[in-house]
């Protein structure tokens, strides 16, 4: 896994997404374990998927990614709360914002290398 940040843009404000160890610890702490997470936002019971469970992951991956790049500004941006990231996710739109985490996830957890702790 390494520090990956992919852009979404919404109303012309870029932000970022990242999914990293950090990342993958607050959804296990919350949700007991990531593939537990993923079926609820993925929708694989054939259920609506569940808005706020979504909001959570989407406000971690972003949070995480600006904290990571506010190590490195003098300006820093501000984290978002989960009313920030649902006004987000309703111009982004459910399913788009489902598709940037997929591809985020698979972005960050493929390197091309043979892992490091095994």
């Amino acid at each position: 896994m390494k520090d990956k940040i992919n852009y979404f843009e919404v109303n012309g404000s870029k932000y970022p997404l990242c999914c990293n160890l950090n990342v993958l610890e607050a959804i296990q702490e919350k949700y007991g374990s990531m593939t537990a997470w993923g079926e609820i936002v993925e929708n694989k019971a054939g259920e609506e998927p569940k808005i706020k469970d979504l909001k959570y992951g989407f406000m971690v991956m972003i949070n995480e990614a600006l904290d990571i790049e506010n190590e490195n500004l003098e300006e820093k941006r501000q984290l978002l709360t989960e009313k920030q990231v649902g006004r987000l996710l309703t111009e982004l739109g459910i399913a788009e914002a489902a598709k940037k985490i997929k591809e985020l996830s698979i972005s960050s957890n493929s390197t091309g290398e043979e892992p490091k702790n095994m």
